[in-house]
C-alpha cells in the first residue's frame, strides 16, 4: 500500500511567479462599487490596475 501525501513531481506553485499574498480589509461600499465596474475582470486585476494608476499619479508620470 502506498503512502499518502508528500511531495510529488510537478506539484505546487511554479517558480518565478512574483506574487506576494496580502490580506486586506475593504469598505463594503467600495467593494460593491468596484464589483459593478467591468464585471468581467477579476478582483485582483482591478486592484492591481488601481495601484498602478496611484503609483503613476504619485510619481507624476
Amino acid at each position: 500500500m502506498g503512502t499518502h501525501g508528500g511531495a510529488r513531481n510537478g506539484s505546487g506553485r511554479k517558480p518565478g511567479i512574483n506574487k506576494i499574498p496580502k490580506t486586506i480589509k475593504i469598505d463594503k461600499i467600495l467593494l460593491e462599487e468596484l464589483e459593478k465596474i467591468n464585471p468581467d475582470l477579476k478582483f485582483i486585476e482591478k486592484i492591481e490596475s488601481a495601484i498602478k494608476l496611484y503609483i503613476e499619479k504619485e510619481k507624476g508620470e
